[in-house]
């Protein structure tokens, strides 16, 4: 019996710690946003906390993803085939994709998580005129 309790102990022990580490790789990236652009979107808010919907990417669609277009134009990094249109598609992805490169300390993935909108958040409070 008191092997059973020990077992379920540790068991219970490494799901807690499982759950810390998956908590705290979560949060590395989470961020204050202070674009103007950004800074009003529930969806981009929630995002930059690590929250749902946690990161857009292909097939995203919304006003979410046409103020991530937006801010991609801003920083001057439009594809050419250019279009606002709040649909995650190709074009939106190869757009982020040239940005994370362009950093070059974000992963070129194509997905808007917390580490690539707070980065484009900073330049885009930039070109607002925010002092960083």
């Amino acid at each position: 019996m008191k092997g059973k309790i020990r077992r379920i102990i540790a068991i219970a022990l490494m799901v807690c710690f499982i759950a810390s580490l998956t908590a705290a790789s979560a949060s590395a990236c989470t961020c204050t946003l202070h674009s103007y652009l950004f800074s009003g979107n529930q969806d981009l808010v929630n995002i930059c906390k690590g929250l749902y919907p946690y990161s857009l990417h292909y097939g995203s669609s919304g006003d979410a993803v046409k103020l991530v277009q937006t801010g991609l134009w801003d920083v001057e990094f439009p594809p050419t085939d250019w279009k606002i249109d709040g649909y995650f598609g190709t074009n939106t992805e190869n757009a982020v994709k040239a940005y994370q490169s362009h950093k070059g300390y974000l992963a070129p993935d194509g997905k808007v998580g917390p580490c690539t909108l707070r980065a484009l958040d900073q330049d885009v409070a930039r070109h607002e005129g925010y002092p960083y």
